[in-house]
């Protein structure tokens, strides 16, 4: 409805525009250029007009959270989707030990993700992990995994495969702390309940001491 309305009014605005080049040449004496001129500015003018309140109408409904929870719920779906890569590598290899480090890795990532899932503000905190380490960590996996399903073994690629390993250990102490520091606020909030929990218990009115004392004895 809004495209025909807006239309409409361009056709009428050109057909003032086209009506009023006659009038102002013939009737009003204006030169011809400048009739030309004004033929073509009335509906020019309506289309800069019909522009800038289209953009000002934009710009007004323009909501920056809605906009960066699109933005935050993109990364996680992208996300999931290297987790789901990291955790596919678990079932391409033998080594328990190799399995073991791929899990951690996996589950990490997943604990990640969970707590940004369930608060999105909380995605600045570790946005270098969603946009940097995972994306490092999936590639990283991945050659490992490759290469540890080679039938040979030569020493460059037994070092490979042990400097694979080392990172891999260095990026799950890396995920892990920042784990930790995304439940940082919450263990703090859990602290402060518990103590005040604790309070309130020790500070309780013992329910004997309402009780009227025997004076018969």
């Amino acid at each position: 409805m809004k495209i025909i309305r807006s239309l409409f009014l361009f056709m009428f605005s050109g057909l003032i525009g086209l009506v009023s080049m006659p009038i102002a040449f013939f009737w009003l004496n204006i030169p011809f250029i400048q009739s030309v001129l004004i033929g073509i500015g009335i509906p020019a003018l309506t289309v800069f007009w019909m522009g800038g309140r289209f953009l000002w109408k934009r710009m007004r409904n323009v909501d920056p959270y809605r906009e960066e929870l699109a933005y935050v719920k993109y990364q996680l779906k992208e996300a999931n989707k290297k987790a789901a890569a990291i955790g596919a590598c678990r079932y391409k290899v033998r080594s328990l030990t190799a399995w073991m480090k791929i899990a951690k890795l996996h589950k990490l990532a997943k604990g990640i993700i969970k707590v940004v899932e369930e608060e999105p503000a909380r995605y600045r905190e570790v946005q270098a992990f969603f946009t940097q380490h995972l994306p490092a960590t999936v590639t990283l996996v991945e050659r490992y995994t490759f290469l540890l399903k080679q039938p040979v073994r030569s020493i460059e690629l037994k070092e490979s495969l042990r400097e694979a390993e080392l990172l891999l250990d260095e990026m799950a102490e890396s995920s892990q702390q920042v784990l930790l520091d995304s439940l940082s606020n919450d263990m703090m909030s859990l602290e402060i309940e518990r103590k005040m929990l604790k309070q309130s218990f020790e500070y309780q009115p013992s329910d004997s001491a309402d009780l009227p004392k025997n004076t018969n004895q």
